[in-house]
């Protein structure tokens, strides 16, 4: 899946110029599962890989956001997650309602 375009047209005023490259080795069961997954969408190939993976990498770095907190912002949030937890009798309807819904 090696695709080398080069345009001499001029861009947008916004969008900058991507210069990085990314080579990909896929199976033929891959490509083509990945080719119709991007006609599906619009999309080239190309736009759909990079759509994906950004996305799949947001997902993944996001998972591993570190919070640094001060030593009284941290007492403070370690305080509010000991405290007990209060009845929330419309929550409680609401998710008994959507367990009820998947359930039938």
């Amino acid at each position: 899946m090696t695709s080398q375009t080069t345009s001499s047209a001029p861009r947008p005023a916004g969008i900058a110029r991507k210069e990085a490259r990314l080579f990909l080795r896929a199976d033929a069961k891959q490509e083509d599962l990945i080719k119709r997954a991007a006609e599906a969408q619009g999309k080239t190939v190309t736009s759909f890989v990079l759509d994906s993976a950004t996305a799949t990498a947001r997902d993944v770095l996001s998972e591993r956001q570190v919070f640094t907190l001060d030593r009284r912002t941290w007492d403070r949030f370690v305080k509010a997650l000991d405290r007990p937890a209060k009845r929330r009798p419309r929550l409680a309807a609401l998710l008994k309602s959507a367990e009820a819904g998947r359930a039938g």
